[in-house]
């Protein structure tokens, strides 16, 4: 229901209608909007695949695993970005990653909190490459698109891409930042 029409046309009346069932039904499995809410950012972090993450390589490589997962459910469900990024994770799996993450970055070189904090500006970033992608199917406006002839003083005019295709470089970006930042000793500091 939310993939169709979003979070905005979401009730739970509509979702018992939908359901067949009486909506006060709904209240013995789920207190109100919110809490289903969380169940569905929940289902798409457990929709990444927890088995098929690279669970023993290094910190960089099962962030990018995570990321590029995140990212491809993400877009699979455009109106449900919304939702998954004002919802805090909870779900065994992310919970789990996330401190599994932490605990490979700390062996690194990084402080906790250093750990927690490149965590959450990944996860940031892939949130906002995919809403990027998802601004057409949840908006309906069709994006702009290059001019055949953009200004010769506008960078950016003449480098434009269809959505999406900045996303690994990056992804790929970050995660070396990161990976260099250690390298130099810095334990995780940002550099200056």
């Amino acid at each position: 229901m939310i993939d169709d029409g979003g979070s905005s046309a979401f009730s739970m009346r509509r979702l018992g209608a939908e359901l067949g069932v009486d909506p006060s039904a709904l209240y013995w499995h789920f207190r109100g909007r919110e809490e289903l809410f969380e169940a569905v950012a929940e289902i798409l972090v457990d929709e990444i695949g927890a088995a098929s993450l690279p669970w023993t390589a290094p910190w960089p490589e099962l962030l990018t695993a995570y990321g590029v997962r995140l990212y491809e459910v993400l877009i699979r469900h455009p109106h449900a970005v919304i939702v998954f990024a004002s919802r805090p994770v909870r779900s065994e799996f992310g919970v789990r990653a996330a401190n599994h993450a932490v605990e490979l970055m700390v062996a690194d070189g990084f402080t906790a909190a250093q750990a927690v904090r490149a965590i959450q500006a990944l996860r940031a970033y892939v949130v906002g490459c995919a809403l990027d992608v998802s601004a057409t199917a949840v908006t309906g406006l069709q994006p702009r698109r290059q001019s055949a002839r953009p200004p010769a003083d506008n960078l950016l005019a003449q480098g434009v891409l269809d959505a999406g295709e900045h996303f690994r470089p990056g992804l790929d970006a970050m995660i070396r930042g990161l990976s260099a930042v250690v390298a130099r000793g810095t334990r995780g500091q940002p550099p200056a």
